[in-house]
């Protein structure tokens, strides 16, 4: 790109040109619109005003007969506070920062400013149909993204701040803020620039004064001083006793920058890069910064023709390329999407043709955010009296949202003590800002440095670590992307300030949120008592399971549980949190195998003693805790509950049973979201072993013409929910050798409930018997489990002599909303020698 060249001085301002007019200037020529003009990368032209000049003499273009129909324009400089060195630079350092980042000529965007008489649609069109001519477009004056709505009065608790819960229609809460707050996630050494015509001075935010670029303006019928002074509050209200709390209240430094001058057709792009170049003054580092625009396009033509309203301000080719230029400098960038209920995947650009707004045609970096319903979490929209559509546009390129609506802050209407309820998507962008801020004060602090802006907007539109949006009507998706929980995003990233210990789920677990099994634990292991004199069975279990013992990712040691004598229980612990964590330990109980291990069901097995487990994720062992042979069930097979906590890090509290068993969805949180509990939910077994072998004949023949002399049996429950009937399904996985057979036994009302009866189902009495095959995965069904039904199910197994010399593993597995809430697993080997 050669953006070195020289041209015309960088501090010309258009208020200069404005006022350098001709003799005879009447007001009626004074600008009222901007035409854009983009040349192809590839022409050579001055940086200069007056570039037509060049054009003409060249013949690059028929400007001769353009100034026929349109009489009087001039080209200027589109951006007028940054010199091609600048431009050199700043480009330069991107590059090397995002190998993928492929900028434009920055030279070659000019402007017109029309006057009342020029048509200025008109003249972008025919622009259009020069070869030279890359795009051409209509920059109208940019509106804010919503307006400070409702009545004065007592501050009320700011509700986007709490953790998500509740159901539809009535939703509770937003980003969980307070959490971060406990993890030191509030702002600290952050930097903000806003992109905003207005503010003010208030009671509960520090003003930042001048804007880098603009002026503030504080004139006009619909003053937008309140929308900043709003956005800020949001951001950014001081922990002082006054008012409310901004997200990231402790926010080093704000910034501003106005894209209003005080004429009618303000060079906006001094605006953008004036923030730009505030974060890459000397002695900065503008890699992790945010940059939040409260600012949208208020209309466009498309390419049919068609004015769309309140679009994303990326919609303009020159505000595209720069935002693009910023997030390849490691900027986060963060765009409300408006306000006019637009599919943004629809809008086609006028000069290409192109779907800009949809992924995989162009991608800025930036995060774009939409909003909603607080208590719907469906699209925000209200009524307008004037007919216009209100609501939040909503598209494929959108990444998150946040509350709309209903949003307690700072105001402004005259006095410093105000405060109202601020809507929109300018708030839903305040509140995503301030969840960027507090997420790059975590991983600053505890995970080495900032995120980029790319990575940034994965981390918070993560649907693992955030609240999906509610469809509309009709199942119609609402396509504004994922609200972040900070809550979530601390615990499953690993970036808090506070331990964050956890057991496994499984060999692969990491400690984040996942949707893999969580019933099958490689860190509760069991070994029997040796006898007094040698006890414990394994006197260092660091070095036994724990890390550099060879063993860490082995989940087959340790699952033999052994009736009439002690048995000793290890623990394996490890830390995701950013420090140690003090006082580990982990508390064990027993229940009854079961594809789902309600509370209920818990036994007490004992406590681990206390240690120190590394920040790092290191496999720390404590030492064992002795389970009496007087408390030990009779055999068969059984399964272990872990609930490990330390200080900063709660252990799941079994005070709350009584909670967990009255309340589902806490249950289901806790299976599912907290990495402080887990289940070891299977057992090995040896064939012919008690709890195997069949007590009694099967009532009718199951296993073909010449079956086993010694079939074997695993019995295990399926449980519904404690408080009310609710829908699960079955699955059952097997893998067994050659020759197998493998029958389910259950209740006929579970098999009916789950809507598995067929011509192949075997019934006797009330026992229905189900033929699954012995490879592969079988979805028995779905259906409603009574509350605190048991449901006993056995797995009936044929295994001729022939086929015993081969392992062989089951497992069945219960889910809710198609996400496992428990499994067991038999796994079938050939007998002892």
């Amino acid at each position: 790109m050669g953006v070195a060249r020289g041209g015309g001085r960088a501090d010309q301002t258009e208020e200069n040109l404005t006022m350098a007019q001709p003799r005879g200037y009447r007001k009626a020529d004074r600008p009222i619109a901007r035409v854009v003009v983009k040349f192809h990368d590839d022409v050579e032209l001055p940086w200069e005003d007056g570039v037509e000049r060049s054009i003409q003499a060249r013949d690059l273009g028929p400007w001769a007969d353009l100034t026929r129909s349109f009489p009087g324009i001039t080209l200027i400089r589109n951006v007028t506070n940054v010199n091609p060195d600048e431009f050199q630079e700043l480009v330069g350092r991107a590059v090397e920062l995002d190998p993928d980042y492929r900028p434009p000529n920055f030279l070659n965007y000019f402007a017109v400013l029309c006057p009342a008489r020029i048509d200025s649609e008109a003249l972008a069109g025919a622009f259009r149909d020069w070869r030279i001519v890359e795009r051409a477009w209509v920059e109208l004056p940019l509106g804010g993204a919503a307006t400070p709505g409702g009545a004065n009065g007592e501050l009320p608790k700011q509700s986007y701040l709490e953790a998500p819960a509740g159901s539809f229609p009535s939703f509770t809460g937003g980003i969980n803020a307070r959490y971060a707050w406990t993890h030191c996630g509030d702002g600290t050494g952050q930097v903000l620039i806003s992109y905003e015509r207005a503010m003010s001075a208030h009671e509960d935010i520090v003003f930042p004064g001048n804007p880098l670029a603009g002026v503030n303006d504080q004139t006009g019928q619909w003053s937008e001083v309140g929308h900043g002074t709003a956005v800020l509050g949001i951001v950014a209200m001081q922990d002082n006793g006054v008012g409310g709390v901004g997200i990231a209240y402790k926010l080093a430094d704000f910034q501003w920058t106005s894209p209003y001058d005080g004429t009618t057709t303000p060079a906006r792009r001094n605006a953008l890069m004036a923030a730009i170049k505030h974060f890459t003054r000397p002695g900065a580092v503008a890699y992790g910064r945010v940059l939040l625009f409260e600012v949208v396009i208020p209309t466009i033509k498309d390419a049919m023709g068609r004015d769309r309203f309140q679009m994303p301000v990326e919609v303009y080719d020159d505000y595209y390329q720069t935002i693009r230029l910023a997030t390849a400098l490691g900027i986060v960038v963060i765009e409300p999407a408006g306000n006019r209920r637009e599919d943004l995947d629809t809008y086609t650009d006028a000069s290409t043709g192109q779907s800009v707004l949809v992924p995989g045609v162009r991608d800025s970096g930036a995060l774009l955010v939409g909003a909603c319903d607080p208590s719907t979490r469906q699209r925000w929209a209200e009524f307008s009296p004037f007919g216009m559509n209100i609501g939040t546009n909503f598209g494929s390129r959108v990444n998150c949202f946040a509350w709309g609506d209903l949003v307690w802050t700072a105001d402004f209407d005259g006095g410093l003590g105000v405060y109202d309820n601020f809507n929109g998507t300018s708030a839903a962008s305040a509140i995503i800002a301030g969840a960027a801020l507090v997420v790059q004060t975590l991983a600053e602090t505890n995970a080495g440095g900032r995120l980029s802006g790319v990575q940034m907007r994965d981390v918070l539109s993560n649907p693992l670590t955030g609240t999906p949006p509610v469809d509309e009507a009709g199942g119609v998706p609402a396509r504004i992307g994922i609200m972040p929980d900070l809550g979530k995003i601390i615990d499953s990233y690993g970036i808090g300030s506070l331990p964050d210990v956890f057991l496994r789920d499984n060999l692969i677990d990491t400690g984040a949120a996942h949707t893999g099994p969580i019933s099958a634990s490689p860190d509760i292991i069991v070994l029997p008592s040796v006898g007094t004199q040698q006890d414990p069975p394994v006197p260092d279990g660091q070095v036994a399971y724990g890390e550099g013992s060879g063993l860490e990712n082995n989940d087959a040691i340790g699952y033999t549980v052994t009736a009439g004598r002690d048995n000793f229980v290890y623990v394996r612990v490890k830390n995701r949190g950013a420090v140690g964590a003090q006082n580990t330990k982990t508390t064990v109980y027993w229940a009854p195998a079961a594809t789902l291990v309600r509370p209920d069901t818990w036994r007490l097995v004992g406590t681990t003693g206390v240690t120190t487990v590394p920040a790092g994720g290191a496999l720390t062992v404590p030492s064992p805790l002795r389970w009496l042979q007087a408390n030990v069930p009779p055999p068969g097979h059984y399964c272990f509950v872990g609930l490990v906590g330390a200080d900063g890090d709660r252990q799941p509290d079994p005070v709350n049973i009584p909670i967990w068993l009255a309340d589902w969805d806490a249950f289901f949180h806790l299976i599912r979201d907290n990495n402080n509990i887990t289940w070891r939910n299977f057992d090995v077994v040896q064939m012919g072993s008690p709890g195997w072998a069949l007590s009694e004949p099967l009532p009718i023949p199951l296993f073909g013409p010449d079956p086993d002399p010694d079939p074997f049996a695993a019995s295990f429950l399926a449980p519904g929910a404690y408080d009310r009937a609710r829908p699960f399904t079955l699955e059952v996985c097997a893998r067994l050798p050659e020759g197998a057979q493998l029958w389910l036994e259950a209740p006929v009302g579970l098999i009916t409930a789950l809507h598995a009866l067929s011509p192949f189902v075997r019934i006797v009495g009330d026992r229905a018997f189900v033929p699954i095959g012995a490879h592969g995965c079988r979805r028995i069904g779905s259906g409603l489990f009574p509350a605190r039904s048991l449901n006993p199910i056995r797995l009936l197994v044929n295994m001729p002599p022939e086929a015993r010399k081969h392992g062989g593993e089951i497992a069945v597995r219960q889910l809710y909303e198609e996400l496992e809430v428990g499994r067991v697993t038999f796994r079938v080997g050939s007998p002892k020698p």
